[in-house]
């Protein structure tokens, strides 16, 4: 023997066999071990080939209940308005255009009691904009104007016509 892979077919020349009841034997093993192989892509439904089969149905329940708590993920006050802002643009579309004649009210409204987020405003203003304190020793305002002999100036003023 070469060790090379045999030509479809020849696969039994180079055996002797003892009796025919080997022979079948073989070839039926031959036979199951090839449906084996080519199964493994339908799935791992059978106890055979199923790599989690020894996995304790305590850790499953305790794995996919981990995986609910992370799907539901937190969210912020800014994102759960723009959602919903989303949401009531999308209901207002569909309702312009036709496509629906109604859309359904959701009446839990225990959902919306869990998500309330309780905000406490402090209303400050700094002192230099409610006038308590003055910063500057001179009462009028600075005039922004380089020239003020200028015709544009006086015009504004009111003082001299436009040429």
């Amino acid at each position: 023997m070469t060790g090379a892979t045999p030509l479809p077919g020849k696969e039994n020349e180079n055996i002797k066999w003892s009796d025919e009841q080997d022979m079948a034997a073989w070839e039926e093993e031959q036979t199951r071990i090839d449906r084996e192989w080519y199964s493994l892509d339908d799935g791992l439904d059978d106890d055979v080939n199923n790599p989690f089969k020894n996995i304790s149905e305590e850790y499953t329940k305790k794995r996919e209940a981990h995986l609910l708590q992370r799907k539901k993920t937190r969210m912020s006050a800014q994102q759960r308005q723009i959602n919903k802002d989303n949401e009531l643009w999308e209901r207002n579309r569909m309702l312009t255009s036709g496509v629906v004649m109604s859309v359904d009210v959701d009446e839990d409204f225990e959902e919306e009691n869990e998500s309330r987020v309780h905000l406490l405003v402090h209303n400050i203003v700094p002192p230099f904009l409610d006038g308590r304190i003055v910063f500057t020793k001179q009462p009028e305002p600075v005039i922004p104007v380089r020239d003020p002999s200028s015709d544009i100036w006086q015009s504004l003023l009111g003082e001299r016509d436009l040429p």
